[in-house]
């Protein structure tokens, strides 16, 4: 039974898929991190961007 646990202990296989899932995991966190930092800034940007519009004179070129 000790020389079943150190087999598999030793072994590779399947370290690859276990290297990219934890890579995307953390790009996945590092992406909603920064969506969650820029998600103010951005909604504050579109309401100065509406406010802008919604007070600009439309003229009738006629």
């Amino acid at each position: 039974m000790k020389s079943f646990f150190q087999t598999y202990l030793r072994g590779e296989d399947g370290a690859t898929t276990v290297d990219w899932v934890v890579l995307t995991a953390g790009v996945a966190a590092m992406v909603v991190f920064l969506l969650t930092m820029t998600r103010n800034d951005t909604m504050g940007l579109a309401g100065t961007v509406t406010d802008y519009m919604s007070s600009q004179k439309i003229e009738d070129p006629l």
